[in-house]
This record gives C-alpha cells, structure tokens and sequence, in this order.
C-alpha cells in the first residue's frame, strides 16, 4: 500500500499468468512475434512466502502488518475496489529488425482485448519503440543496454494514464558451458498511470536473475525471480530498486521449429 497526503493505494493481490509467445522469422533481418496472455488474479498461495523472505532479509515493512494472507484486493484513487478476475490479457505484436550483429530495434502495438473493467487490461491500444545494443565482454560475458518510449492511450478505466512513458534495462549475461546460462537484469520505467501518491507515481526499478538451460538445439527451459526494493534492504537505493511487485517467479520452455 503507498499513501500520499490525502489519497492512497492498496494492492495485495497475486496473478498466475500463462503466456503464449510465438516468433516467426522475416528473412533480412526481420522477426515478428505475438504474444497472448491468460491472466488469473486471486489472494494466492505466496504470502507466507513473502513473509519469510522479509524476515529473511530484516526487512520490517508496517504495511503489511495485520494483513491477512490470501487477500485479494485492489483499491486506487477513483477506482475499484477490484477483486478476483481471470480472462485473456492484452495482445501484443512485435517487429523487430536486426541492424547490425549487435543492434537491433523493436515496434509493437497492444491491443486492447483484456478486460479494461476488471484489470486485465487496460481498455485501449498502446505503441512502443526500443533499441537493444549488445556488447560481447569475453567469449562467455555480454552485455545488453536497452532503451524505449512506450505511448499510452487513455485507460477506459483508470485514471491519470501517463501518455509517455520511458523505459530502460541493463542485462549482464553469462554462458557457463555449452547448455547452462545466467542471466542478470536491471530494469527502470515510469509509472502507467500518476495518482498523486509520491511511491506509487515514482519510477518503477526492479532486478531479476534468471537461469536458462539448452535441452536440444530446438529447446530450451529458463526460470526467473525479479523482486523490488527487498533486494537492496527497505527501499535506501532508489535507483538500483525500488517500487515493484513482491518476488515475481516464473518459467519458459521455448521450442525453436
């Protein structure tokens, strides 16, 4: 929950989401991708998970205190309370051009086909632009700089959509051996929408570790956690992490065909 003088906000929520990516190839440097989504919300099962992990961490958050595990509930200013959902998520298309071996460029376009009323998505389209650069560092070091401007259009549900918002990641990843890869990530960007509550409309910084394993040459698994301020005790370096969702954890099993 983040509080500002007069209005506030309350998220205690958990979203199960299944995603299906599919990525074709153009010919001259060209790929496309489209991305589906089925979102769940509900109070979840990682509470008590959360709770230990700040122990773990000496991290006292107040917020929290009395809170009752399982909850579902989200409240923002002019808006909800919003509850349990599942349905389709928006859809998003990408095109992306390979300019040189370590430049590369991204459009996409979201369509709004999640349910803007219930949070699953956010009732209108937005575009996007990113340029990604690579930098080898070794034979088994990269790094990766990305950097874009996504464009909002009005939600049909919340208010305060922030028109523009810009992006950023810096990626550290490192190839152990011929099938076992690590993979390290800072991400920033600007809040969707400004409330007028100072936590919640400050800039978005997360860190996430993922690790990646080569089955075959067609197929791969990854598994990844990104977490917010916990990462660095309570929120004292903004600009390394700050406001975000609580330990994220997912996984991926790619098939190349």
């Amino acid at each position: 929950m983040y509080s500002g003088k007069v209005q506030k906000i309350f998220e205690d929520y958990e979203n199960d989401i299944l995603m299906g990516r599919y990525r074709q190839g153009l010919g001259h440097g060209l790929d496309f991708t489209i991305d589906t989504t089925l979102i769940s919300r509900g109070g979840g099962f990682l509470d008590p998970i959360v709770y230990d992990w700040h122990k773990l961490l000496d991290l006292v958050n107040n917020v929290r205190t009395g809170v009752p595990f399982g909850q579902c509930l989200i409240e923002i200013p002019g808006s909800g309370p919003y509850r349990d959902a599942l349905g389709i998520g928006d859809i998003a298309g990408m095109l992306t051009k390979a300019f040189t071996p370590r430049l590369m460029g991204t459009v996409a376009i979201k369509l709004p086909t999640g349910n803007a009323h219930q949070i699953l998505g956010s009732g209108n389209f937005d575009g996007a632009f990113d340029f990604q650069y690579r930098v080898p560092n070794g034979p088994r070091w990269m790094w990766q700089f990305q950097a874009g401007l996504v464009g909002q259009g009005t939600s049909t549900e919340l208010q305060g959509t922030r028109g523009l918002n810009p992006q950023g990641a810096i990626v550290l990843m490192h190839k152990a051996n011929r099938v076992d890869s690590y993979v390290f990530q800072w991400q920033s960007e600007e809040s969707g929408i400004v409330t007028g509550v100072s936590g919640s409309d400050s800039p978005h910084r997360v860190l996430s570790a993922a690790y990646q394993r080569r089955l075959s040459e067609t197929r791969m698994i990854e598994v990844f956690i990104s977490d917010d301020g916990d990462f660095v005790n309570t929120f004292h370096d903004p600009e390394i992490a700050n406001i975000g969702p609580e330990p994220t954890i997912g996984f991926r099993y790619v098939v190349h065909f």
